[in-house]
């Protein structure tokens, strides 16, 4: 039986509402020229005090968490709840073994120089079946484009030790927050079929 395939998210990394707070701090090509780096590039606004965040202080991640929540696409994956596969697959792994498969996807999404289609390596799905991925979206995570703007982590060089522990901690902090009951250890979790309405 084939899989159900998994629609792509409405939304995109330039979305911003910034009526409501949700800013773009994303510079592109287009927007390069309408306001400064740092600051929103619809609107102009400025909430996030870039020099704080991008020192990576492990002690000041609520901050981090917080100026996250001024960008349009980092919070609408902070809302998003984990649905039903996405908590099956933590359940599968358990706490301690899905903290480990964060830090081994960060390796290997945005561990090296140059990683395999930076910028489109992490899907946006709709019931994504990896929490993995939402969190790597909601903090910035997801590329080295994002990365970069975020984190000040230079794109062209591979993340060093230090920098895939604080990313990772980032992660497993956004994973803890939305599954708060997940156990240390794996569960049996059986994997459902979809039905397809065929007798």
């Amino acid at each position: 039986m084939a899989k159900p395939e998994r629609k792509k998210l409405k939304i995109r990394c330039g979305d911003s509402d910034c009526n409501n707070g949700l800013h773009c701090f994303r510079v592109t090509a287009r927007t390069v020229s309408n306001f400064a780096a740092g600051t929103c590039q619809a609107c102009g606004a400025d909430p996030v005090d870039w020099q704080r965040v991008q020192q990576r202080a492990p002690g000041d991640v609520e901050n981090t968490f917080a100026s996250l929540g001024h960008e349009f696409v980092r919070t609408y994956f902070m809302q998003l709840p984990a649905g039903e596969d996405a908590q099956s697959y933590a359940r599968r792994k358990g706490r301690i073994g899905l903290h480990a498969a964060a830090r081994k996807r960060l390796k290997q999404s945005i561990g090296p120089a140059h990683p395999f289609r930076d910028g489109t390596q992490t899907p946006m799905l709709e019931d994504s079946n990896n929490p993995i991925w939402n969190a790597q979206h909601a903090t910035a995570t997801c590329c080295r484009r994002c990365t970069e703007y975020w984190h000040g982590i230079a794109r062209g060089r591979a993340l060093t030790s230090g920098e895939l522990d604080y990313l990772t901690g980032l992660v497993t902090k956004y994973l803890d927050e939305k599954l708060p009951d997940l156990a240390d250890e794996p569960s049996a979790v059986y994997r459902l079929t979809k039905d397809t309405g065929n007798e």
